[in-house]
C-alpha cells in the first residue's frame, strides 16, 4: 500500500514540474518575440541568438 501511494506522489509531482516548466519556456518565448530577438539553429545543433539589430544575445 505505501508503495502504491508513493509512486502516485512521484507521478503527480513530475507532471506539475513539467507543466510549470512548460509555462515558464512560453513566458521566455514571449519575453524574447518582444524584444525582437531572433534565434536560429546550425546544422551542427549550435543556436545563436540575435537582437533587432543584428547583435547577439547569450
Amino acid at each position: 500500500m505505501k508503495k502504491i501511494i508513493m509512486l502516485a506522489i512521484l507521478a503527480m509531482t513530475t507532471f506539475s514540474c513539467s507543466l510549470l516548466d512548460n509555462e515558464a519556456y512560453q513566458e521566455m518565448k514571449r519575453d524574447r518575440a518582444e524584444r525582437g530577438v531572433r534565434c536560429y539553429e546550425r546544422y551542427d545543433g549550435h543556436v545563436r541568438c540575435e537582437d533587432r539589430y543584428g547583435n547577439r544575445e547569450y
